[in-house]
């Protein structure tokens, strides 16, 4: 047989089309329009305020928020992780604009799952761990506006 006639052992991948209309199966449309477009992702050039956390099942989040005029004016994250975990971090990020510092800290898991119009309930974690971060990068936040130096030390 020759080499291009060897059968191919791996499944034949998907498209990208094919994975979003999965994933419409078991997620709201908001959620895969967050993964397809990538919203809110990426590192932030210095950043007021940083928020990390990890989760038992190994998935990560670093929030990053920029404050002008006392309140969040963008707001970025990266993450390690399921699908989830990244819309999770991308809600959080949507609901920090435009907030204070101190009103950050009244967001609550059930806040994002509503932002994100629902998770399966395996899920539902990955909203804890978004707040997380987010109250994490609101404490930097605090904490920077009172000591602006500890910026430096980044």
């Amino acid at each position: 047989m020759a080499d291009n006639d060897t059968p191919n052992s791996e499944p034949p991948e998907r498209s990208q089309e094919q994975e979003l209309l999965q994933a419409l199966k078991h997620y709201s449309e908001k959620v895969v329009r967050i993964w397809a477009t990538r919203r809110n992702w990426g590192e932030m050039a210095q950043p007021d305020g940083v928020g990390e956390a990890a989760s038992d099942c190994q998935d990560s989040i670093r929030l990053q928020l920029r404050l002008r005029h006392g309140r969040v004016l963008d707001a970025s994250f990266v993450s390690e992780g399921c699908g989830a975990t990244f819309a999770c971090a991308s809600a959080a990020a949507e609901l920090a604009r435009g907030r204070t510092a101190q009103g950050l800290l009244t967001l609550t898991p059930q806040d994002v799952l509503e932002e994100l119009e629902g998770l399966p309930a395996h899920n539902a974690h990955c909203a804890d761990l978004a707040i997380d971060a987010l109250r994490r990068a609101a404490s930097d936040l605090l904490s920077t506006s009172a000591h602006p130096w500890k910026r430096l030390y980044r």
